[in-house]
């Protein structure tokens, strides 16, 4: 007699083995090695062994947005200030309580705004093997990460509340920590197709 737990790890194996046909028979996406891959439906244009993926303009006519979280991380640090300032007034404990309580909400605002914008990406280019992307920062730096390490903190269609103002949208890379891709609205995605596969760690199968 077939005993009731062998019956239910049974019917588990086939669901499993069910999913993988399923998943394995999409159009889209095919696993291969350590990767999964992202098949474009449109044709992937290539300069100097690159496309581009994302990019923040440079143009002295591109409008230019202050993103949200650094506007509220100021905000919070300005009426951390000003609470510093009302309390000496009411209370006069000390310049030396004024001084260290400004000088803390001073330095938070420059370290939270710099982790903010120190790790802002304003440039992604897929390479052409479709499992690299090499990136460029706020701050002039650049980096290559591995496609399948990246993964995002975010769901994607939180992009459309923040396409026409500054935006940073959060994710991580596998053993080189949390990163922003910065943009000023929709016109920094070129390739929205591309885009989307990246940040979920898809591979592009070209």
């Amino acid at each position: 007699m077939i005993s009731k737990s062998f019956a239910l790890n049974l019917q588990r194996q086939q669901l499993l083995f069910g999913a993988r046909r399923l998943y394995s028979s999409s159009a889209s996406y095919e696993q291969f090695d350590d990767n999964i891959f992202y098949s474009p439906v449109r044709p992937v244009a290539f300069k100097n062994g690159k496309a581009a993926v994302f990019a923040q303009e440079t143009s002295p006519n591109t409008p230019r947005y202050v993103p949200y979280e650094v506007k509220e991380t100021t905000i919070k640090n300005f009426m951390g200030v000003m609470g510093v300032v009302i309390f000496d007034y009411l209370f006069a404990p000390g310049a030396g309580y004024y001084t260290v309580g400004a000088l803390s909400f001073g330095l938070n605002w420059i370290y939270r705004v710099y982790g903010y914008m120190g790790n802002a990406i304003t440039h992604i280019d897929l390479h052409e093997d479709g499992k690299t992307v090499s990136v460029r920062f706020k701050t002039g730096g650049t980096a290559l990460f591995k496609v399948k390490d990246i993964m995002k903190k975010r769901h994607e269609k939180e992009l459309v509340q923040t396409f026409e103002e500054g935006f940073l949208y959060p994710i991580e890379v596998q053993g080189q920590g949390q990163f922003y891709i910065y943009g000023a609205g929709q016109d920094a995605v070129k390739n929205g197709e591309l885009f989307r596969a990246i940040i979920n760690g898809q591979a592009i199968k070209l």
